[in-house]
Protein backbone atom coordinates (compact mmCIF):
# COMPACT_ATOMS: atom_id res chain seq x y z
CA UNK A 1 0.00 0.00 0.00
CA UNK A 2 1.43 3.40 -0.94
CA UNK A 3 2.35 5.69 1.88
CA UNK A 4 0.24 8.74 2.64
CA UNK A 5 1.49 12.29 2.91
CA UNK A 6 3.19 12.64 6.26
CA UNK A 7 4.39 9.02 6.43
CA UNK A 8 8.03 8.85 7.47
CA UNK A 9 10.39 6.47 5.69
CA UNK A 10 11.31 3.50 7.86
CA UNK A 11 8.61 4.17 10.45
CA UNK A 12 6.83 1.03 11.64
CA UNK A 13 3.25 0.80 10.50
CA UNK A 14 0.54 0.67 13.16
CA UNK A 15 -2.94 -0.72 12.68
CA UNK A 16 -5.53 0.52 15.18
CA UNK A 17 -8.81 -1.40 15.39
CA UNK A 18 -11.74 0.04 17.30
CA UNK A 19 -14.97 -1.61 18.27
CA UNK A 20 -17.95 0.50 17.18
CA UNK A 21 -20.95 0.30 19.54
CA UNK A 22 -19.95 1.42 23.02
CA UNK A 23 -16.42 2.35 21.99
CA UNK A 24 -16.33 4.68 18.99
CA UNK A 25 -20.11 5.17 18.90
CA UNK A 26 -21.20 6.32 22.36
CA UNK A 27 -24.29 8.12 23.61
CA UNK A 28 -25.71 8.25 20.10
CA UNK A 29 -22.75 9.86 18.39
CA UNK A 30 -19.16 9.61 17.23
CA UNK A 31 -17.39 12.54 18.86
CA UNK A 32 -15.66 15.27 16.92
CA UNK A 33 -12.56 14.62 19.03
CA UNK A 34 -12.46 10.98 17.95
CA UNK A 35 -12.94 11.90 14.29
CA UNK A 36 -10.09 14.42 14.43
CA UNK A 37 -7.84 11.90 16.19
CA UNK A 38 -8.53 9.31 13.47
CA UNK A 39 -7.63 11.87 10.81
CA UNK A 40 -4.38 12.72 12.60
CA UNK A 41 -3.59 9.01 13.04
CA UNK A 42 -3.98 8.34 9.33
CA UNK A 43 -2.11 11.51 8.36
CA UNK A 44 0.89 10.14 10.27
CA UNK A 45 0.84 7.08 8.01
CA UNK A 46 -0.98 4.64 10.30
CA UNK A 47 -4.04 2.54 9.47
CA UNK A 48 -7.44 2.66 11.14
CA UNK A 49 -10.09 -0.08 11.10
CA UNK A 50 -13.45 -0.59 12.74
CA UNK A 51 -14.00 -4.10 14.12
CA UNK A 52 -17.68 -4.67 14.78
CA UNK A 53 -20.28 -7.34 15.33
CA UNK A 54 -22.53 -5.49 12.91
CA UNK A 55 -22.76 -6.57 9.30
CA UNK A 56 -22.09 -4.22 6.41
CA UNK A 57 -25.71 -3.06 6.11
CA UNK A 58 -25.86 -2.18 9.79
CA UNK A 59 -22.63 -0.14 9.79
CA UNK A 60 -22.43 1.37 6.28
CA UNK A 61 -25.01 4.11 6.92
CA UNK A 62 -23.18 5.26 10.06
CA UNK A 63 -19.81 5.38 8.32
CA UNK A 64 -21.16 7.56 5.52
CA UNK A 65 -23.43 9.89 7.48
CA UNK A 66 -20.93 10.40 10.32
CA UNK A 67 -18.05 10.66 7.84
CA UNK A 68 -15.83 8.26 9.72
CA UNK A 69 -12.41 8.06 8.05
CA UNK A 70 -11.09 4.51 7.86
CA UNK A 71 -8.87 2.19 5.91
CA UNK A 72 -10.55 -1.13 6.62
CA UNK A 73 -13.70 -2.58 8.09
CA UNK A 74 -14.02 -5.86 9.98
CA UNK A 75 -17.66 -6.94 10.17
CA UNK A 76 -19.65 -9.90 11.47
CA UNK A 77 -17.31 -10.33 14.46
CA UNK A 78 -14.35 -11.01 12.19
CA UNK A 79 -16.02 -13.07 9.46
CA UNK A 80 -16.06 -10.31 6.80
CA UNK A 81 -13.24 -7.96 5.78
CA UNK A 82 -13.68 -4.82 3.63
CA UNK A 83 -11.46 -2.06 2.28
CA UNK A 84 -12.10 1.68 2.56
CA UNK A 85 -14.43 1.53 -0.44
CA UNK A 86 -16.43 -1.18 1.38
CA UNK A 87 -15.39 -3.76 -1.19
CA UNK A 88 -15.33 -7.29 0.19
CA UNK A 89 -11.80 -8.59 0.66
CA UNK A 90 -12.48 -11.88 2.42
CA UNK A 91 -15.38 -13.72 4.02
CA UNK A 92 -15.77 -16.84 6.11
CA UNK A 93 -19.17 -18.43 5.73
CA UNK A 94 -21.21 -20.45 8.19
CA UNK A 95 -22.03 -24.11 7.44
CA UNK A 96 -24.81 -24.55 4.88
CA UNK A 97 -27.40 -25.70 7.43
CA UNK A 98 -26.64 -22.99 10.00
CA UNK A 99 -29.91 -21.13 9.38
CA UNK A 100 -31.97 -24.27 9.89
CA UNK A 101 -30.03 -25.19 13.03
CA UNK A 102 -30.61 -21.79 14.64
CA UNK A 103 -34.27 -21.59 13.63
CA UNK A 104 -34.89 -24.92 15.32
CA UNK A 105 -32.60 -24.39 18.30
CA UNK A 106 -34.55 -24.08 21.58
CA UNK A 107 -32.24 -21.29 22.79
CA UNK A 108 -33.35 -19.06 19.91
CA UNK A 109 -36.99 -19.17 21.01
CA UNK A 110 -36.62 -16.24 23.44
CA UNK A 111 -34.74 -14.06 20.95
CA UNK A 112 -36.51 -10.93 19.72
CA UNK A 113 -35.31 -11.66 16.21
CA UNK A 114 -33.01 -13.84 14.15
CA UNK A 115 -30.79 -11.77 11.87
CA UNK A 116 -29.10 -13.50 8.93
CA UNK A 117 -26.09 -11.68 7.49
CA UNK A 118 -24.45 -12.26 4.12
CA UNK A 119 -21.90 -10.23 2.16
CA UNK A 120 -24.40 -7.89 0.52
CA UNK A 121 -27.77 -8.49 2.20
CA UNK A 122 -29.34 -8.82 5.64
CA UNK A 123 -32.43 -10.88 6.32
CA UNK A 124 -34.60 -10.34 9.38
CA UNK A 125 -36.95 -12.85 10.97
CA UNK A 126 -38.69 -10.60 13.53
CA UNK A 127 -40.21 -12.29 16.57
CA UNK A 128 -41.04 -9.39 18.90
CA UNK A 129 -42.56 -5.96 18.44
CA UNK A 130 -39.57 -4.03 19.77
CA UNK A 131 -35.83 -4.30 19.24
CA UNK A 132 -32.86 -1.99 18.83
CA UNK A 133 -33.28 -2.69 15.11
CA UNK A 134 -36.81 -1.28 14.92
CA UNK A 135 -35.65 2.33 15.32
CA UNK A 136 -33.12 2.04 12.50
CA UNK A 137 -34.11 2.60 8.90
CA UNK A 138 -31.86 0.04 7.30
CA UNK A 139 -32.03 -2.14 4.18
CA UNK A 140 -33.18 -5.30 5.94
CA UNK A 141 -35.15 -7.91 4.06
CA UNK A 142 -37.96 -9.47 6.15
CA UNK A 143 -38.18 -13.24 5.86
CA UNK A 144 -40.43 -15.92 7.28
CA UNK A 145 -38.92 -18.89 9.08
CA UNK A 146 -39.57 -20.98 5.97
CA UNK A 147 -37.77 -18.47 3.74
CA UNK A 148 -34.90 -18.12 6.21
CA UNK A 149 -34.38 -21.88 6.21
CA UNK A 150 -33.44 -21.67 2.52
CA UNK A 151 -30.75 -19.01 2.98
CA UNK A 152 -27.13 -19.87 2.20
CA UNK A 153 -23.82 -18.04 2.00
CA UNK A 154 -24.33 -16.55 5.47
CA UNK A 155 -21.47 -15.20 7.55
CA UNK A 156 -23.26 -14.49 10.83
CA UNK A 157 -26.56 -15.13 12.56
CA UNK A 158 -27.63 -12.69 15.27
CA UNK A 159 -29.97 -12.99 18.24
CA UNK A 160 -31.21 -10.42 20.80
CA UNK A 161 -32.37 -11.03 24.38
CA UNK A 162 -34.03 -9.01 27.14
CA UNK A 163 -30.84 -8.55 29.14
CA UNK A 164 -27.08 -8.86 28.88
CA UNK A 165 -27.15 -11.67 31.43
CA UNK A 166 -29.66 -13.64 29.35
CA UNK A 167 -27.45 -13.11 26.29
CA UNK A 168 -24.37 -14.22 28.25
CA UNK A 169 -26.05 -17.43 29.43
CA UNK A 170 -27.30 -18.14 25.92
CA UNK A 171 -23.88 -17.61 24.35
CA UNK A 172 -22.28 -20.03 26.81
CA UNK A 173 -24.92 -22.68 26.18
CA UNK A 174 -24.75 -22.23 22.41
CA UNK A 175 -20.98 -22.66 22.49
CA UNK A 176 -21.52 -26.10 23.97
CA UNK A 177 -24.26 -27.18 21.58
CA UNK A 178 -22.94 -25.71 18.32
CA UNK A 179 -19.36 -26.95 18.41
CA UNK A 180 -17.30 -27.94 16.50
CA UNK A 181 -18.70 -26.05 13.49
CA UNK A 182 -19.94 -22.76 14.98
CA UNK A 183 -19.39 -20.50 17.96
CA UNK A 184 -21.28 -17.69 19.69
CA UNK A 185 -20.09 -14.29 20.88
CA UNK A 186 -21.98 -12.08 23.31
CA UNK A 187 -22.12 -8.29 22.97
CA UNK A 188 -24.51 -6.60 25.37
CA UNK A 189 -27.99 -8.04 24.84
CA UNK A 190 -26.98 -9.60 21.52
CA UNK A 191 -25.47 -12.96 20.61
CA UNK A 192 -23.71 -13.39 17.28
CA UNK A 193 -23.02 -16.84 15.81
CA UNK A 194 -20.13 -17.27 13.37
CA UNK A 195 -18.04 -20.14 12.03
CA UNK A 196 -15.75 -21.89 14.50
CA UNK A 197 -12.43 -20.10 14.91
CA UNK A 198 -13.84 -16.72 13.93
CA UNK A 199 -13.59 -13.74 16.26
CA UNK A 200 -12.28 -10.18 16.07
CA UNK A 201 -8.72 -11.35 16.76
CA UNK A 202 -8.86 -13.79 13.86
CA UNK A 203 -10.29 -11.07 11.63
CA UNK A 204 -7.54 -8.65 12.58
CA UNK A 205 -4.84 -11.25 11.99
CA UNK A 206 -6.27 -12.16 8.58
CA UNK A 207 -6.58 -8.50 7.62
CA UNK A 208 -2.99 -7.60 8.53
CA UNK A 209 -1.68 -10.50 6.43
CA UNK A 210 -4.06 -9.86 3.55
CA UNK A 211 -2.97 -6.23 3.16
CA UNK A 212 0.72 -7.05 3.48
CA UNK A 213 1.25 -5.59 6.95
CA UNK A 214 1.70 -8.77 8.95
CA UNK A 215 4.46 -7.10 10.97
CA UNK A 216 2.42 -4.01 11.85
CA UNK A 217 1.86 -3.18 15.50
CA UNK A 218 -1.82 -3.87 16.16
CA UNK A 219 -3.66 -1.71 18.69
CA UNK A 220 -7.23 -2.84 19.43
CA UNK A 221 -9.68 -1.07 21.74
CA UNK A 222 -13.17 -2.08 22.83
CA UNK A 223 -15.70 -2.43 25.59
CA UNK A 224 -17.52 -5.77 25.29
CA UNK A 225 -17.16 -9.52 25.59
CA UNK A 226 -16.74 -9.92 21.85
CA UNK A 227 -13.76 -7.52 21.99
CA UNK A 228 -11.84 -9.68 24.46
CA UNK A 229 -10.26 -12.01 21.85
CA UNK A 230 -8.51 -9.09 20.11
CA UNK A 231 -7.68 -7.36 23.40
CA UNK A 232 -6.11 -10.55 24.77
CA UNK A 233 -4.19 -11.53 21.64
CA UNK A 234 -2.70 -8.12 20.89
CA UNK A 235 -2.47 -6.58 24.34
CA UNK A 236 -5.24 -4.14 23.57
CA UNK A 237 -7.09 -1.47 25.49
CA UNK A 238 -10.52 -0.74 26.95
CA UNK A 239 -12.51 2.49 26.76
CA UNK A 240 -13.44 4.26 29.97
CA UNK A 241 -17.07 3.15 29.85
CA UNK A 242 -16.23 -0.55 29.59
CA UNK A 243 -17.23 -2.95 32.40
CA UNK A 244 -14.55 -3.64 35.00
CA UNK A 245 -14.18 -7.22 33.73
CA UNK A 246 -13.11 -5.90 30.31
CA UNK A 247 -10.78 -3.30 31.82
CA UNK A 248 -9.02 -5.94 33.91
CA UNK A 249 -8.20 -7.93 30.77
CA UNK A 250 -6.75 -4.93 28.93
CA UNK A 251 -3.27 -3.42 28.88
CA UNK A 252 -4.74 -0.06 29.87
CA UNK A 253 -7.79 2.17 29.77
CA UNK A 254 -8.42 5.30 27.71
CA UNK A 255 -11.48 7.48 28.03
CA UNK A 256 -11.97 7.43 24.28
CA UNK A 257 -10.72 5.84 21.08
CA UNK A 258 -9.22 9.18 20.11
CA UNK A 259 -7.22 9.34 23.35
CA UNK A 260 -5.65 5.96 22.56
CA UNK A 261 -4.75 6.98 19.03
CA UNK A 262 -3.13 10.24 20.10
CA UNK A 263 -1.18 8.49 22.84
CA UNK A 264 0.41 6.13 20.29
CA UNK A 265 1.11 8.50 17.41
CA UNK A 266 4.86 8.54 17.86
CA UNK A 267 5.76 5.95 20.50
Amino acid sequence: MAGRPGEKAGKKMKLAASDYDGSLFMRGEVSLGDLKAIEEWRARGHLFAIATGRDLNLIRHDIKTRRIPLDYLICNTGASLYDAGLNLLQARELPDQAAVALLKHPLSAASRYILFSGSDATYLNMRAEESWLTSLKLPLTPVSAEEAACLSGLQQIGLEYDSAEAARRTARALNESLKPDMQAHQCGVCVDIVAAGIDKAAGLTALSRLIGHGDAEILPIGDSENDLPMIRRFGGYAVGGAPEAIKKESRGVYESVGDMLLAHLDD
